[in-house]
C-alpha cells in the first residue's frame, strides 16, 4: 500500500523516514486513536514517509509527502505525521486537539482530508491485483 498526503510545514525533501510510535485504541465514547505516551502505552506501529516536493495550500506551506504503513491501525497515517510534527491538511480528528497539533493555532480549512491511497495490491490465490489511482 501506497499513500500520499498532504502535510502541513516543510517537511525535509528526499529524506526517508521511519515512524515507530506506538498507537493505542479509542477512549469508550470516542473516535479518535490516539498516540502511545510510554513504551509500553498501545501497540508498535511503523510508517514510512518520504517528502516528495514543497508547495503552498491557501497561502500556507505545506509538503506532498508519500506514506507507506509497516502496520495496519486504523488512523495510523494521520498520527504518525502528526508524531512526526506535520499534520494532515484536512485532518478534522486531529486537529482541534492542540497537545497533538501545538505548531498551528488554528486548523487549516479543506474541503475533505488530503490522504490519497495511490496504490493497493491484493494477493490472490493466483496471482495478484494492483490498483494505481493516481491524485
Amino acid at each position: 500500500e501506497v499513500y500520499t498526503a498532504l502535510v502541513r510545514g516543510h517537511m525535509p525533501l528526499f529524506d526517508l523516514v521511519r515512524c515507530h510510535v506506538r498507537l493505542c485504541r479509542p477512549s469508550p465514547g470516542s473516535f479518535a486513536w490516539r498516540l502511545g505516551r510510554s513504551p509500553g502505552d498501545g501497540r508498535p506501529a511503523s510508517t514510512v514517509a518520504h517528502a516528495l516536493r514543497h508547495g503552498l495550500y491557501k497561502g500556507e506551506p505545506c509538503t506532498l509527502v508519500e506514506l507507506r504503513p509497516l502496520t495496519c491501525f486504523r488512523q495510523q497515517l494521520r498520527l504518525h505525521c502528526v508524531a512526526m510534527g506535520y499534520l494532515v491538511v484536512g485532518d478534522d480528528v486531529h486537529d482541534a486537539d492542540r497537545h497533538l497539533d501545538w505548531r498551528y493555532e488554528a486548523a487549516l480549512e479543506s474541503p475533505r482530508l488530503m490522504l490519497h491511497r495511490l496504490r493497493l495490491s491484493v494477493p490472490l490465490t493466483q496471482g495478484r491485483v494492483e490498483a494505481f489511482a493516481p491524485d
